[in-house]
């Protein structure tokens, strides 16, 4: 690394040298000129090899913290059934891919999970969203933290009772280090440059959300779609390595009709556009629901490369675009005051749904 780093003065002064030389040369830059910001390019990422013993120092440390507190709000997702099944919860460097037919509840998780890491772990988000626009996606989230139902605070035609709700959303959500950007045509490189700029500017940022990674371009490669698809999944991995932060993308799934056999359960080959989606992806979780208009959706972990697979059920609230975990029933009995009576029969109806998911 020292022979490398020495040579990089010396072939820099030999550009100079030889563009003092030829003035007009500036506007084509010669072959050492672009060797050498080649060079400089691929070292803003490339890292160096290291010892284990630091490494397994920092493993150690995660480990211990995990241990000690598992509910950890620096670890959590905000929905405790993910975190029992995907190791403890976020991870720096992962890259999650959440996939889902329309109107399965694809952003409505995204942005759960957005919002426990600004409320919840005070961690900054960002958020890119090629196929809507950032006014969009803040009606989205104060309807989900207000309950008010999406198409009313789209629309202005809310009660009077509700006003109260949207303003207290209005009001944590000004507190909320969440950065939208709805560049149209995002583009790798740029979705690149804009994490580290904010990083740089915003200090903490610790997600990285790509809502979907179907509307995000390469241009060089837009004639080959399974290749524009793999380089952007690609590239998605490698932004969140070198950030430091965890990246989530949400996926279309190809159509039931073009799917080759009749299971009604998605899979891993059902990711639209390219099977490198869930080669590079840590962890792959599709949404599922057996009934149109059911609340209950079915969250399965098709993949994850450090830990089993697996399934559970969250509630998705259409109407005000929310993901949220079931209660447990204590919880939901204490609420609403039932008797004892009210409380076992609503434990036997709700065995009876978690039955129904195995």
């Amino acid at each position: 690394m020292a022979t490398e780093r020495s040579r990089k003065p010396a072939a820099r002064a030999k550009v100079e040298t030889q563009r003092s030389a030829h003035p007009k040369a500036d506007a084509a830059p010669t072959a050492d000129a672009q060797a050498v910001e080649q060079n400089e390019a691929v070292s803003t990422t490339s890292r160096v090899p290291v010892a284990i013993e630091p490494a397994l120092a920092r493993w150690f440390d995660s480990m211990q913290g995990r241990f000690s507190e598992p509910e950890h709000p620096d670890y959590s997702t905000g929905y405790r059934e993910l975190d029992q099944l995907v190791a403890g919860g976020l991870h720096a460097e992962d890259l999650i891919v959440i996939g889902g037919r329309p109107s399965s509840g694809k952003t409505p998780l995204a942005l759960g999970l957005s919002q426990h890491v600004s409320f919840k772990r005070r961690r900054g988000v960002a958020f890119f969203t090629p196929e809507s626009t950032a006014d969009q996606v803040a009606s989205r989230l104060v309807a989900s933290l207000s309950g008010v139902e999406l198409s009313a605070v789209r629309s202005g035609r809310v009660m009077d009772d509700d006003w109260n709700a949207i303003t207290s959303a209005v009001r944590l959500l000004k507190q909320a280090q969440i950065w939208i950007d709805d560049t149209p045509g995002l583009t790798p490189d740029m979705l690149r440059g804009k994490v580290l700029q904010l990083q740089k500017e915003k200090g903490d940022i610790s997600l990285v959300v790509v809502d979907n990674l179907q509307q995000m371009r390469v241009p060089c490669l837009r004639s080959n779609r399974a290749a524009e698809v793999a380089e952007i999944a690609r590239s998605l991995k490698e932004i969140a390595k070198e950030a430091k932060v965890t990246g989530v993308a949400t996926s279309h799934l190809v159509r039931p009709t073009e799917r080759n056999y009749s299971n009604g359960y998605p899979a891993l080959t059902d990711l639209r556009d390219s099977g490198a989606i869930e080669d590079v992806a840590d962890v792959v979780i599709m949404l599922h629901q057996r009934k149109a208009g059911s609340e209950n959706t079915d969250v399965i972990v098709a993949k994850q490369k450090h830990g089993p697979s697996g399934s559970f059920q969250l509630r998705f609230i259409e109407a005000t675009s929310r993901m949220e975990s079931y209660r447990s029933i204590d919880e939901i009995a204490t609420a609403k005051g039932l008797s004892d009576a009210e409380r076992n029969a609503l434990a036997g109806g709700h065995d009876q749904m978690r039955r129904g998911t195995q």
